[in-house]
């Protein structure tokens, strides 16, 4: 506590998680779980991320599904600069937008990164389905510490 008033950015680094997401972000994020074929464990951990991401971009007034790739992880560096499991969340996000970008060419973002060949994702994948990622997401110790509100 001495620590946040001697030095406020300390304060705003800690509550910036406090903010919930919005629910177009939060359905983007389900989304590209659901789609992604990386292993579990490393989508549990960057949907987590995700969501606090979101939400301290909601906190800013913007969102994820309102900015490019390359704007995303010049943020998420700025935001959480040692956290890499975000960087590779926000591949899987990247990844989904390319899938739907290929069925569809009225997507609003464009495909082209200097992520695209990021050996942070040439991993092993698996799967997720809608009732995985809601079992997920509605745990309990779910959000690790993160405090954000549900609607």
């Amino acid at each position: 506590m001495l620590l946040e008033h001697r030095d406020p950015a300390i304060l705003a680094r800690r509550s910036q998680g406090n903010h919930p997401p919005s629910a177009k972000d939060k359905s983007l994020i389900e989304a590209a779980a659901c789609a992604s074929q990386r292993p579990r464990k490393a989508v549990e951990k960057s949907v987590n991320n995700l969501l606090r991401f979101a939400g301290a971009l909601n906190a800013d007034d913007e969102q994820i599904h309102q900015l490019e790739h390359a704007e995303l992880v010049k943020l998420a560096r700025k935001k959480f600069p040692s956290n890499k499991s975000l960087i590779s969340g926000l591949g899987m996000i990247r990844d989904h937008r390319k899938a739907e970008h290929a069925s569809s060419t009225e997507a609003p973002w464009h495909a082209k990164d200097d992520l695209a060949q990021s050996p942070l994702l040439s991993v092993t994948q698996t799967s997720f389905d809608a009732e995985s990622i809601h079992l997920i997401t509605s745990h309990p110790g779910y959000d690790h510490g993160v405090h954000y509100y549900r609607s």
